[in-house]
């Protein structure tokens, strides 16, 4: 268990005080509302960091929230589920702009991502419209999202994607992907099982190595079959 009474009483005065302090209009945050929406969220941060590798997260204490990375996750599904579940767009709001001045990640609350992701020092990162799988990882300097027309990105299985990639518009990209430093990936289908590199429109895929999600330095627990 990631979140106990403890943790959540502890989360709930720490961040309802920090978002008072960073945006003080007078409609404050209470901790009672925080503390609903942290248990409204429970099952959605166990179930993302559950599957992170022993040897990322040796103290699986939540209220560690210092380590910065894990942060942005629980900040980024607490502005998520206070809009889908608690209907409070006022805090979702609060919640993705503490996000961004704090990590610099611009992801909103209306983004779907999806139940296991991991984002990995993420500043700088935008994550817009698409249609994500499960295992998920970004770096920093990224891009996700539209172009033009409102059709967006679909991943269809473990993706990591690199330090300053993109991926953008009607691009499909495959199951067990990685792609490379750099890369922008536009109106393009990447097929399974490839590294990707190169720009566009000249993309090279080369076949992978194992499977992403086994990739160091962070990697998954458990089955990757089951991805």
């Amino acid at each position: 268990m990631f979140i106990d009474e403890k943790n959540v009483e502890f989360l709930a005065e720490y961040i309802s005080r920090q978002i008072n302090n960073i945006i003080p209009d007078p409609d404050s945050v209470s901790k009672k509302s925080m503390a609903e929406v942290l248990i409204e969220s429970r099952f959605d941060i166990e179930e993302c960091f559950s599957h992170y590798s022993k040897l990322v997260i040796v103290d699986q204490k939540l209220d560690n929230v210092l380590h910065t990375d894990r942060y942005a996750a629980i900040l980024y599904m607490l502005s998520k589920n206070s809009n889908k579940i608690a209907n409070n767009v006022k805090l979702a709001t609060k919640l993705y702009c503490i996000n961004k001045y704090l990590h610099s990640i611009d992801v909103h609350f209306t983004s779907e991502l999806p139940r296991i992701f991991r984002l990995v020092h993420p500043v700088g990162t935008v994550i817009g419209r698409a249609k994500f799988s499960n295992y998920f990882t970004i770096y920093q300097g990224c891009t996700v999202g539209v172009v033009s027309e409102r059709v967006f990105p679909v991943f269809h299985g473990p993706v990591t994607m690199y330090a300053n990639t993109k991926v953008l518009g009607r691009s499909t990209v495959g199951s067990n992907v990685l792609i490379s430093q750099g890369v922008t990936v536009i109106d393009t289908d990447i097929p399974d099982n490839v590294v990707v590199s190169g720009q566009y429109p000249n993309y090279t895929f080369k076949a992978m190595n194992g499977h992403v999600l086994e990739k160091p330095p962070y990697r998954y627990r458990g089955d990757v079959s089951e991805s």
